[in-house]
């Protein structure tokens, strides 16, 4: 009895207690002396347009370019990774990747752009008709996929020199997506003996034009190429047929283009330059880069020269007047 005594007791104490901390609380709300905890509304976030981005991207180019700048010149500090094999296609063409922490950005949804390398050997073409295409700039755009515009805006020295320097404006016209442009410096270097080699990087002296509305500037857009003899080239020559080629870009377009996707666009995409620069290279239209002497008589004999009181003069008239006393005669013989 005593104890169902005290339980009740107990119970009632702590009952009391509870209904009196419960009238506080009551009363302390109806002063205003609570605070009401309320609900944040965020405002909702606006999906930015490839117009916004290719404003914004305009301020990170050079920071992207100082980036591999720096990838460059890093001798002995973090080591660059290795490039991973991927595929091989069915004409040969071995394509290997390896990520790059300087593409890793909240548009890429923190996925880094991975660097594309492809190696390919082509036994018909030799390296001088290879690096013949790969040097006609002003002439992607009718050969090489997705190029819309490829037009070189300064030089300075000469391929014939061994080494030279161009800065070229380019036009992406990618599926999809809007275009993307750039502007490029390639530095050349040409060992006649061992073989060809470009690098390029994105463009820091403002060279290339403004930003334009409704395409979108690249942020990253770095590569080269290294043209040589192959191991069945037994000459070594540069001349004969037998070529190893190695190709390697690195881009970043911008937008809310995951890194995943951009890797996979590029890894089937890279192997279509290799094929059309081979297309090119043995259809012989780039012949006009570095013509050996054959080319150089060609290009004499194929000219046409405008001389006064005589009219022109057709060059490759020349080779049906075996002899000839003077130049008067020739233009005038040439110019009937």
């Amino acid at each position: 009895m005593e104890s169902n005594a005290t339980d009740d007791g107990a119970a009632a104490f702590w009952f009391q207690r509870r209904q009196s901390q419960s009238n506080k609380t009551l009363k302390k709300r109806d002063e205003g002396k609570t605070s009401v905890t309320k609900t944040k509304i965020r405002p909702q976030r606006r999906r930015r347009t490839d117009d916004d981005i290719a404003t914004s991207n305009v301020d990170n180019v050079e920071k992207r370019s100082n980036n591999s700048s720096k990838r460059s010149s890093n001798k002995g500090g973090k080591k660059t990774r290795a490039f991973a094999k991927q595929t091989t296609t069915k004409d040969g063409i071995e394509v290997w990747t390896r990520e790059n922490q300087n593409t890793r950005n909240k548009d890429s949804c923190d996925n880094p752009i991975k660097e594309i390398r492809a190696t390919v050997t082509y036994e018909d073409v030799s390296p001088i008709n290879f690096w013949r295409a790969v040097a006609d700039l002003d002439e992607y755009a009718q050969f090489v996929p997705y190029v819309g515009k490829h037009k070189v805006l300064k030089t300075r020295g000469k391929l014939a020199d061994g080494a030279a320097t161009f800065y070229v404006y380019g036009v992406v016209t990618a599926p999809v997506v809007k275009n993307r442009d750039y502007t490029i410096r390639i530095e050349t270097k040409n060992n006649r003996k061992k073989g060809f080699e470009s690098r390029w990087t994105l463009d820091t002296e403002n060279v290339g034009p403004k930003p334009k509305k409704g395409v979108v500037r690249l942020l990253a857009n770095d590569g080269g190429w290294t043209i040589q003899p192959s191991k069945k080239n037994r000459e070594g020559s540069l001349t004969a047929n037998g070529v190893t080629v190695t190709y390697e870009i690195l881009t970043d377009p911008g937008s809310n283009i995951p890194g995943w996707l951009i890797d996979k666009v590029n890894r089937a995409s890279v192997p279509d330059v290799l094929r059309a620069m081979r297309k090119r290279a043995l259809s012989g239209e780039s012949s006009h880069i570095l013509p050996d002497r054959e080319e150089k008589r060609k290009l004499v004999m194929g000219g046409r020269f405008h001389l006064p009181h005589f009219g022109f003069l057709d060059v490759g008239q020349l080779r049906d007047h075996k002899r000839l006393d003077s130049f008067a005669d020739v233009v005038y013989k040439t110019s009937k």
